[in-house]
């Protein structure tokens, strides 16, 4: 008879890779201020939760944006178009 009556000592397997398990980790638990970027040509201001998450598209960065109007609604932008701003 075996001794061994725990779970055992593997992790369960992800459903997510573990690159999504952190970056999701991170928006959950770290509080961190939005970088505030403008548009330099229009001069829209948006916000950023994560400048260091980029989406390399065809060799060009995109970073994931929104206006505070709408949070919820978020767009990708080419990284090198947006500056950011010094106040948030």
């Amino acid at each position: 008879m075996s001794s061994e009556a725990g779970k055992g000592s593997k992790p369960r397997p992800y459903s997510i890779t573990k690159d999504q398990f952190s970056s999701n980790w991170d928006l959950i638990f770290m509080n961190k201020k939005p970088v505030k970027l403008v548009n330099p040509l229009n001069q829209e201001v948006w916000f950023c939760n994560d400048y260091s998450n980029v989406k390399l598209v065809d060799d060009v960065e995109y970073v994931t944006v929104y206006k505070l109007e709408n949070p919820k609604r978020t767009h990708l932008m080419r990284k090198e178009a947006l500056r950011k701003s010094s106040n948030v």
